[in-house]
């Protein structure tokens, strides 16, 4: 409830006319209720300084819509994570009566240029956004609610959740259509970070009986939220619907009543009430809102974790933007304790079946995703033996499938300019496809999310007997840099090194060597040995990767001797650790108290000491006590 006398600002529109270096200029649509017929007073301050920006308008009693042209020069430009600062300016409208401030609104504004282009090509149609005249490959995730109860999310759950992203690399999320228009701080906080939106409007995976009231009902949402969102920097795009324009079975009425939504509702209150964000009718499709295919628009792959396809897939069904795919894995124990008891720890106890809620019966009657968990962990590591194990070795292999897949996906770039998976955090406690847990707790695969959407990312290709080593660049500007290649063997000694000069164009992906596998390997035991590579700056690593010539559950791993040290640091802890041979997939965790590791989820290389921050609530001496070190070897 606000009091007010003379006039009242309703709400502002800030709308980009161009953006170019030496000025951004805008029109701005205020709605206006006055109390009478009146000339009034306005002016912007920018930044907390007054500007020249201010004048006189003539009011009639009641709502007025009114247009003001503004100017900013030399605009600083807001720019997604990873390419640069996402800059706010700071922006009050004041009413004015003489010298009396009636009325402000303050807004914040990010100056940026956006649009979704779609440019017919020598592959079909391109599928890409466009940041400030600089194609972007956007790298992200689909966020749900982190409640199921949407009005329990605290405002630090929020916070925490935008920046796991950012600090994943990410530089979009997809709000789901199946969810909820989120409230105004998750949007602020996109905006302060650089994550752009894909917005779908709520529709998702199912049509719904629709007559005239309920077609104006959702009409008046659609434009409710368009009018409160569209002033955000972060918002990318809105997204008609989520899987339901091509699901089965949909009566011939249904269908051309949602085509009506999509088709001419939806994007009519887009083109009205936001013309400068891009309208896309429903995802997954192609150009033209033809069935999706790899030529044009954005696929949704699911042939991995629906389809129980390998890994491998992901690199055969790159697409133009894919923007749904993931694999699924448990909680850390921890969470599990949090929700179970131990008689409850077993993968189809009658627990983890309710908390399941992948159902797949047309595979069989019964299956469920802690089936297909099992059917993957089987696929490429040893089956395991204990409850805990499982859980250890579902996070291994969902982080190996995400990694997979994003590599896959960036080294197709220019063709494929978006990777976005299924999904980034839970509302419930639960075994799921997110990457965060519904407590906050990072599963070891959003780590690895983390390095594969690195701004610089080096990848090994096995092609033909070839090792096709790649490099891309999401950077505005070109590298340089040394790249290393060394096989080594277990024991940590070396049987192939080669370091060259390597020149990384800025946004690009190229490969920049070549070699011999058979040459590589020289008689060597695939199961023994794995190829180093990486990208090194003078006292930095920019990106790092190993390549292993078999399945994880083919490696002939050694007994690791891993000997620890813990420092305190000006910030939490410092563990450095060093092993005499391979350890791979090495997890760390604390069971009693919360912990927060830099890194997780990496091989510790025979000899060389790596040093991992960890925020622990604890004393040194509890976490010597309360810290646990897991590797593959351990659940063999």
């Amino acid at each position: 409830m606000q009091a007010w006398s003379s006039a009242k600002i309703i709400s502002l529109y800030y709308q980009p006319k161009q953006i170019l270096e030496k000025y951004a200029q805008y029109s701005l649509d205020c709605k206006i209720n006055s109390k009478s017929n009146q000339k009034i007073g306005y002016d912007l301050i920018i930044n907390n300084k007054p500007t020249k920006i201010s004048g006189e308008i003539t009011l009639k009693k009641g709502i007025n819509n009114q247009r003001i042209s503004f100017s900013i020069d030399h605009p600083k430009l807001w720019w997604s994570n990873g390419l640069g600062v996402p800059y706010l300016y700071h922006i009050t409208f004041r009413l004015k009566l003489g010298n009396t401030v009636i009325h402000e609104k303050q807004s914040r504004l990010g100056i940026r240029k956006l649009e979704l282009v779609h440019k017919k090509d020598s592959i079909g149609e391109s599928f890409y956004f466009k940041l400030n005249n600089i194609p972007v490959f956007m790298k992200g995730a689909t966020y749900v609610p982190s409640n199921i109860l949407t009005t329990q999310v605290s405002n630090e759950t929020y916070k925490r959740v935008i920046e796991d992203a950012r600090d994943a690399n990410m530089n979009i999320i997809r709000v789901w259509g199946g969810a909820i228009y989120e409230n105004d701080l998750f949007y602020d906080l996109c905006d302060e970070n650089g994550i752009l939106v894909w917005q779908d409007f709520i529709f998702a995976c199912s049509t719904q009986p629709i007559d005239s009231a309920y077609l104006e009902n959702i009409r008046l949402e659609a434009t409710e939220n368009i009018q409160r969102l569209r002033n955000h920097a972060c918002l990318a795009l809105w997204c008609g619907n989520n899987e339901t324009l091509f699901t089965k079975d949909i009566a011939k009425k249904s269908r051309t009543d949602f085509e009506n939504l999509i088709y001419h509702i939806l994007p009519e209150a887009v083109k009205t009430n936001d013309p400068e964000t891009d309208y896309w009718a429903s995802s997954q499709s192609a150009e033209s809102n033809n069935m999706p295919n790899s030529k044009s628009g954005e696929t949704h792959n699911w042939n991995i974790w629906f389809g129980n396809a390998s890994f491998q897939d992901y690199a055969k069904n790159t697409g133009r933007f894919v923007s749904e795919y993931g694999m699924q894995s448990f909680p850390c124990m921890k969470t599990i304790n949090s929700f179970s008891q131990k008689s409850d720890q077993q993968i189809h106890s009658v627990l983890m079946d309710f908390k399941q809620r992948s159902l797949l019966p047309w595979i069989s009657p019964k299956m469920n995703g802690n089936d297909v968990i099992m059917e993957y962990i089987k696929k490429y590591y040893h089956e395991p033996k204990t409850f805990e194990s499982m859980v250890y070795i579902s996070q291994v292999m969902q982080a190996e499938a995400l990694k997979i897949a994003i590599e896959s996906h960036r080294k197709s770039m220019p063709k494929c300019m978006g990777s976005m998976y299924w999904q980034l955090n839970d509302c419930w406690p639960t075994m799921s496809w997110s990457t965060i847990d519904y407590y906050g707790r990072w599963k070891l695969a959003h780590y690895s999310v983390r390095d594969a959407f690195s701004p610089i990312l080096v990848v090994p290709i096995r092609e033909n007997n070839n090792i096709n080593i790649q490099v891309i660049s999401d950077l505005h500007k070109d590298t340089e840099a040394i790249l290393l290649v060394k096989l080594i063997d277990f024991s940590g000694k070396d049987l192939y090194v080669k370091q060259i000069p390597v020149k990384i164009e800025a946004n690009t992906s190229s490969i920049v060597l070549s070699i011999n596998e058979t040459m590589v390997l020289a008689n060597m035991n695939k199961k023994k040995c794995c190829l180093i590579i990486q990208l090194n700056q003078p006292n930095k690593i920019l990106s790092h990767n190993i390549l292993y010539f078999t399945e994880p559950k083919n490696l002939l791993l050694p007994k690791a001797n891993i000997d620890i040290v813990i420092n305190e640091a000006v910030k939490g802890y410092n563990l450095v650790l060093k092993s005499n041979v391979l350890a791979k997939n090495i997890y760390l965790e604390t069971n009693i108290k919360e912990s927060t590791f830099a890194d997780n989820n990496f091989d510790l290389l025979p000899g060389k000491r790596t040093k991992i921050n960890v925020r622990y609530s604890g004393t040194k001496g509890e976490l010597i006590r309360d810290l646990k070190i897991t590797s593959l070897f351990d659940v063999q």
